[in-house]
């Protein structure tokens, strides 16, 4: 019944095609009786009145096989390698994608290119039988870091140095924030995981090695991430929804290989996740994390993936768990199994949920299937996964959400605006971590002798490279050295804050004047991710271009003016050898965009707080004893400097 037609009275006409029909109010009442039950036939699942509880069961009841197993699988957008595109989004109702590491939009890298596609798979969706929406996931694990031109914090690791949880809070929601604002409504962060040794590549993305601290800032990053919980802005317009990783005992793995073994007694891991490892999952569970990732790394052979104990019967059963269990990229291939279907069967019957698959997901899609009709799968372990999927979209209004949505758009403007990059200047500012600060021949220390300097001597790429600052996850997966994104250098930091000083950028001690009245090294480490950051003992020196910088400049200038040795790294670094040729060392950790934070600390009025999140051991030989032999660590977990030389306490 078309909206304006008037029931009063009889003899109403209505012109439709040319024709005039008058009708009785018998008539009439008949259109309204319709009408209503039209209304009526909608589906419970899509009354937003109904319990969530009443919403699954509804649609539910009316999925075969093939849709459930559908909403379990999440595949890449990379549709010339093999991923999902929007056809198949409606074709088969797919419950999720993503954007893996490096993976953008084919028309560009910038937020509206983003936007564009990604609200295109989500009206995909909408179109699919039973319109259920999408999870688009993406790897925002230092602000939205695949895309150009947003706002890159400084990694977790740089974050556990400021040990600022209301700042890691306020980073999170910013995060959500520049997510958001592309149409993505998942993040898959933070990590959670308790860094004990630095030989691995995937150190710099943990908070530190106590697991309080871990706890403490991991559940800040999740409620900045989702809102609070119970609160009206819990996973409302501005947030998205994390995903607490990975899950578990990555960080414990031997000699720190990524994708390692925890070789250790069943009762000793037992007694270790309990006591130390588990506590930051379930401090992020209870501040309503609904999604966990589970980890490649296996526990005495078991990979998690497959590990039944750890996912069902402890997480979903003791600690009681109920949101969604979600695989690693291809985690499938790491199960045990002579071919992929035994590999699958392994990794849904250990409780995994949702699959990522990004490039695999058809033959995930129908391997699924015929192992349930085969009865290796049961089918009430997929209406278990499918039920906790669609809880989660049901709980987090996903099904109300609309596409392209106001709040995307005001979202979408402010990416990487001045308010946003200010919080990341104040992070680093926070995350700069000083550890040796001499006294000078004038009595002052080396960094109050350095802010007095009208002229300073600048040495090291690192200094004028926003790639190799931002480090590993930023735009692409392993990161890389140049103009990557859109940021403050180092160097343009001192210039920009300091502009009463005179910088000399020189490549080589020989080029530095004489008449400099200081000199800062900026040294450390070249972008990498996950294995290909993993190295032995001597991959975590000084490299040699530092060692030389470092050796040369003591050579020219003695003890005259400071030498100051800043790194730019994601763990700690042997400096033994240089300790006697610096005055002063500090650490910026992989600060990412905004560098006038390390400015406004060493020529401006803002005071050191930055400690480090980690023992530091004498050098990389020691890291298996550092825990144990105090006389192989060379700067103490939580330790810190000001510029007066004083120790900072927290």
């Amino acid at each position: 019944m078309r909206k304006g037609i008037s029931t009063k009275g009889l003899g109403k006409k209505l012109v439709a095609f040319g024709m005039v029909f008058t009708l009785s109010a018998s008539m009439l009442a008949g259109c309204q009786s319709g009408d209503k039950k039209a209304k009526e036939e909608k589906p419970l699942y899509l009354d937003a009145k109904a319990s969530t509880e009443d919403r699954v069961k509804d649609l539910m009841s009316r999925m075969e096989l093939k849709d459930k197993i559908a909403q379990m699988i999440m595949a890449e957008r990379n549709v010339a390698d093999g991923g999902a595109d929007f056809k198949d989004v409606t074709q088969y109702g797919l419950g999720a994608i993503l954007s893996g590491g490096g993976s953008a939009p084919t028309s560009g890298n910038n937020p509206e290119d983003w936007s564009q596609e990604i609200n295109g798979y989500k009206k995909a969706a909408s179109e699919s039988k039973f319109k259920i929406p999408i999870l688009y996931g993406v790897d925002a694990v230092h602000g939205n870091n695949n895309v150009y031109g947003t706002t890159i914090f400084p990694h977790q690791i740089g974050l556990g140095a400021t040990g600022d949880a209301a700042l890691v809070e306020e980073i999170g929601m910013t995060t959500a924030s520049e997510t958001r604002a592309i149409g993505s409504n998942y993040a898959f962060s933070p990590v959670l995981g308790v860094a004990y040794d630095e030989h691995w590549g995937r150190f710099y993305e943990c908070f530190g090695e106590n697991p309080d601290l871990v706890t403490e800032l991991g559940t800040a990053y999740v409620n900045g991430l989702q809102g609070r919980k119970d609160s009206d802005d819990f996973i409302s317009d501005y947030r998205v929804l994390c995903s607490i990783k990975h899950f578990v005992g990555e960080g414990q793995v031997e000699q720190g290989v990524n994708q390692g073994d925890v070789q250790m007694e069943p009762e000793k891991f037992d007694q270790l996740l309990r006591n130390e490892i588990i506590k930051p999952y379930v401090s992020a569970i209870e501040a309503g994390a609904q999604t966990l990732m589970v980890s490649y790394n296996s526990i005495n052979g078991v990979n998690c993936h497959e590990n039944k104990e750890l996912i069902t019967d402890y997480l979903k059963g003791e600690l009681g768990f109920r949101g969604i269990v979600i695989s690693d990229y291809d985690g499938v291939e790491h199960c045990k199994g002579e071919e992929y279907k035994d590999q699958l069967q392994a990794c849904v019957n250990a409780g995994v949920d949702m699959l990522m698959e990004p490039l695999d997901w058809q033959i995930c899609y129908y391997s699924l299937k015929t192992l349930v009709e085969e009865g290796r799968v049961p089918e009430e372990r997929i209406d278990d996964a499918v039920s906790r999927i669609l809880t989660v979209k049901f709980n987090t209004g996903l099904f109300e959400e609309e596409i392209n949505g106001k709040a995307e758009k005001e979202q979408l403007e402010a990416v990487g605006c001045d308010e946003h990059r200010a919080l990341a200047r104040k992070a680093v500012s926070e995350s700069l971590t000083l550890l040796k600060n001499d006294k000078m021949k004038n009595k002052k220390t080396a960094i109050q002798t350095l802010a007095e300097g009208k002229k300073i001597a600048v040495m090291g790429e690192a200094a004028d490279d926003i790639g190799t600052q931002c480090g590993g996850w930023t735009i692409s997966w392993n990161g890389d050295k140049g103009e990557t994104t859109i940021g403050t250098t180092i160097l343009a930091g001192f210039k920009e804050v300091a502009s009463d000083k005179e910088f000399e950028y020189v490549d080589s001690a020989e080029d530095i004047s004489k008449d400099v009245d200081a000199v800062i090294i900026v040294a450390g480490e070249n972008p990498y991710s996950e294995s290909a950051g993993d190295t032995g003992a001597n991959g975590l020196y000084l490299n040699y271009y530092g060692k030389t910088m470092v050796a040369e400049t003591k050579e020219k200038f003695g003890d005259s003016i400071p030498i100051v040795l800043m790194l730019v790294t994601g763990r700690p670094l042997t400096v033994q050898e240089e300790m006697d040729s610096i005055d002063a060392l500090v650490c910026a950790w992989l600060p990412g965009t905004q560098c006038e934070g390390i400015a406004d600390v060493l020529f401006g009025d803002v005071e050191f707080t930055g400690t480090t999140p980690v023992t530091w051991p004498v050098t990389a030989y020691d890291i298996a004893e550092k825990f144990t032999d105090d006389s192989l660590v060379m700067f103490k977990y939580g330790m810190g400097l000001k510029k007066d030389g004083s120790s900072i306490q927290k």
